[in-house]
């Protein structure tokens, strides 16, 4: 019963606010703006992300254990390849990346736009072995045509495919800021309001949802009864 309340519950702000950004990490906390110099390695994600000062250095030791069963070759051809792939992590869109909402579990491979896979598999298809332990998809690697593995690896929501979902203004313009979550009120035009939600659980056990109340406050709480 309480998975059929938090789905209706859902649904009815995808009915009022529509399809927004919605940046998530992996372990399904929102993304958050790391002490200053405290990211390293993962440089993409520095200023707002999902990995703090640990997780950082945790990437980037596994990043040199990788690096050291490389060619010097390999390693001009393919380490920054590597090192964007395992930042994925470190994504403010990481849930989405892995497709963490879409299944019992996390993909281990991130989702890639199709013409940064296919070079990937070109010239460095000798990370995927690295990233992951999957039978299918190190069986895919290993064909001649990389749309297949491509196909497999795309995100399920293609919008937030790496890399172009850091080139969407939508998705990366102002993130990290209270404007990033402020559009035109769909009930006050003219004005703006804030439409991101945080939830935290105070009690279980409850159904049948029946009625949803404004606060009219201004704080733009909402009451579910």
């Amino acid at each position: 019963m309480m998975q059929s309340t938090t789905s209706f519950i859902l649904f009815i702000f995808a009915l009022i606010f529509g399809a927004e950004a919605h940046p998530q990490c992996l372990d399904f906390k929102s993304p958050f703006k790391p002490a200053a110099e405290s990211i390293k390695f993962c440089k993409e994600y520095e200023n707002f992300g999902c990995c703090d000062e640990t997780d950082d250095s945790q990437i980037s030791t596994e990043n040199a254990s990788l690096v050291s069963n490389m060619t010097l070759a390999q390693f001009a051809s393919c380490g920054k390849y590597l090192i964007s792939l395992l930042c994925q992590r470190c994504s403010p869109y990481a849930a989405h990346i892995y497709d963490a909402e879409d299944g019992p579990q996390a993909k281990t491979f991130p989702g890639l736009c199709k013409p940064y896979c296919t070079n990937l598999l070109k010239e460095c298809s000798l990370l995927v072995p690295m990233l992951t332990k999957k039978k299918r998809l190190l069986d895919l690697a290993k064909k001649e045509n990389s749309s297949e593995f491509c196909n497999t690896v795309k995100p399920v929501d293609i919008d937030y495919c790496y890399p172009q979902l850091t080139k969407d203004p939508k998705l990366f313009n102002g993130l990290g800021t209270e404007n990033f979550y402020r559009q035109t009120d769909l009930f006050n035009k003219g004005k703006t309001s804030c439409l991101t939600m945080c939830v935290e659980e105070v009690a279980n056990g409850l159904n049948n949802p029946v009625s949803m109340k404004h606060a009219n406050d201004g704080t733009e709480h909402k009451g579910i009864c």
